[in-house]
């Protein structure tokens, strides 16, 4: 069984709002992860928010594209 975790766990540890994860889901990487109505988040998933918010606080900021190629590295 894979674990997943819903939107709101993954925020707080991530120290990040569960809205702009589920808006990043849906707006860019255009990849709902649903079950039982719920957004869930697999470890690759909380890798990533936590790969982009590292290199975000660096100075490094991506486009829409990047982001998803820089999600799709994670697979």
């Amino acid at each position: 069984m894979k674990a997943s975790y819903e939107t709101r766990v993954a925020a707080g540890v991530l120290n990040q709002q569960a809205k702009a994860i589920r808006q990043e889901f849906d707006r860019v990487l255009g990849r709902p992860v649903r079950q039982g109505g719920r957004l869930r988040l697999g470890f690759r998933d909380v890798l990533y928010f936590q790969l982009k918010k590292e290199l975000e606080r660096e100075g490094i900021n991506f486009d829409p594209s990047e982001r998803r190629q820089l999600y799709s590295l994670l697979w």
